[in-house]
């Protein structure tokens, strides 16, 4: 478990040019979808397809 400046020195190691000291990291999947349904996406380190499948509901709910 890391504290708030040692989560900081760590993204300071693949984005050096980090400037919100300190730095809050937050652990989880997002989703988002665009107005008009034209644009989706799934961030996070691990997706289930739980939420893959929630996601497609929602961007293409004719055809799930």
């Amino acid at each position: 478990m890391l504290n708030d400046e040692e989560h900081y020195q760590s993204l300071l190691e693949y984005y050096p040019n980090a400037k919100n000291k300190p730095a809050t990291l937050q652990v989880g999947t997002e989703t988002f979808i665009s107005d008009d349904k034209t644009v989706l996406g799934l961030l996070g380190a691990s997706t289930s397809p739980y939420i893959m499948l929630n996601l497609l509901e929602k961007a293409f709910p004719y055809k799930v």
